[in-house]
């Protein structure tokens, strides 16, 4: 019997596009993607359903991808965070990190960088 399970991944960003580009990344490395386009609706579906990582945008209308962080690593402090960010910074970096961020990766996103990330957090 084959172990058919696939690791699920929230990706959470205000940006169609960019959910479009790393779903697509990572429906083609075979994992699970569910795309929220907020915060407040990650929050929703991490009390509902299985993730085993997330990926988050820094800057998002309404609660950012660093308050986000904070909210999750206080009900879920074992699920790893890869931050992402078109407006990176070392301060804004340092500041993730510390909040317990697993990684922090500027944009533009490409494949082997994400996926490297995605393999390390979920290891």
């Amino acid at each position: 019997m084959t172990n058919s399970y696939r690791e699920h991944i929230f990706v959470i960003d205000d940006d169609q596009d960019m959910l479009d580009i790393v779903s697509l990344i990572l429906k083609r490395a075979k994992y699970e993607c569910t795309c929220l386009a907020n915060a407040y609706d990650c929050v929703r579906q991490l009390h509902t359903n299985q993730c085993d990582l997330l990926i988050v945008d820094v800057r998002m209308p309404g609660k950012g991808g660093i308050q986000l962080l904070t909210e999750v690593k206080h009900f879920a402090p074992w699920l790893p965070v890869i931050m992402i960010s078109g407006y990176a910074d070392i301060q804004m970096a340092v500041q993730a990190l510390k909040a317990g961020a697993f990684d922090f990766i500027e944009k533009p996103v490409y494949g082997r960088k994400l996926l490297a990330a995605v393999r390390s957090a979920l290891k």
